[in-house]
């Protein structure tokens, strides 16, 4: 018995190192680049280039204003079976070509007449995260006026300012309250979530871009790790049950 306790503690010990490395090494990274019109091809980033808050590469670019895009690349490039549709109008903001991401900030989905940008996430059951946190970027050309916007994800809303005259200088500011360039949702979990976006006041909002960080937290790899080395302890007294001789008179 004691010997066989040892063997499942070493077990759960070594599952949370390797489930921690993980978590800690490479976590879920996706990154969306809404380029607006065909137009504005200028605003497309190259697969090999990093860009964003949090900097990381393979971003796929969504032209267009109403359209879908299947199999969305992580950040390591592999495909997945996460999709994203968009309906909203476009427009851009004429930030010099200095780097990938005054790029990732040029074109924007702005909002169709009256309705909100809406952007719907699908499939992240697939990539196995949860939880996961969503940024969203925003910069419109507004050089006299702030730029008051909500933000929303289920019952979850959070506002945005873009100070007037405020062009991206190559600098990402979340706004908690002051203004800045993007916003971020924590904690979210689901196998999909559906993003609106619409203006408060002053002007057109704007998404210039999506990120999606994820990475199991610590309970979670707790409750994997224990969940593992059970199953291979189950396994392990399956097999001595085999091996053990039938007893005899």
């Amino acid at each position: 018995m004691f010997q066989r306790t040892c063997r499942v503690s070493g077990l759960v010990c070594a599952a949370l190192a390797v489930c921690a490395a993980q978590a800690a090494g490479s976590p879920f990274m996706m990154g969306v680049n809404f380029v607006g019109r065909p137009a504005y091809s200028f605003g497309d980033v190259a697969a090999t280039e990093v860009a964003g808050a949090i900097p990381q590469a393979n971003w796929n670019n969504a032209c267009g204003g109403c359209g879908t895009l299947t199999g969305l690349s992580d950040a390591g490039g592999d495909a997945t079976g996460v999709h994203i549709t968009w309906r909203a109008d476009t427009d851009y903001l004429a930030v010099p070509d200095e780097s990938a991401d005054h790029r990732l900030m040029r074109g924007h989905l702005t909002p169709l007449g009256t309705d909100p940008i809406t952007v719907t996430v699908t499939g992240l059951g697939a990539v196995a995260i949860a939880p996961y946190d969503v940024l969203v970027y925003f910069d419109a050309y507004n050089p006299s006026a702030d730029l008051a916007t909500v933000f929303e994800i289920g019952s979850i809303a959070l506002d945005g300012t873009d100070r007037a005259g405020a062009d991206f200088d190559g600098t990402f500011v979340q706004d908690t309250g002051d203004g800045g360039n993007y916003v971020r949702f924590d904690g979210l979990s689901g196998d999909a979530f559906t993003l609106e976006v619409s203006c408060a006041a002053g002007g057109p909002a704007a998404v210039n871009a999506l990120q999606i960080h994820g990475a199991p937290e610590p309970a979670t790899l707790l409750l994997m790790a224990v969940g593992a080395a059970g199953a291979v302890g189950r396994s392990t007294d399956r097999r001595a049950g085999r091996a053990r001789p039938a007893s005899g008179g």
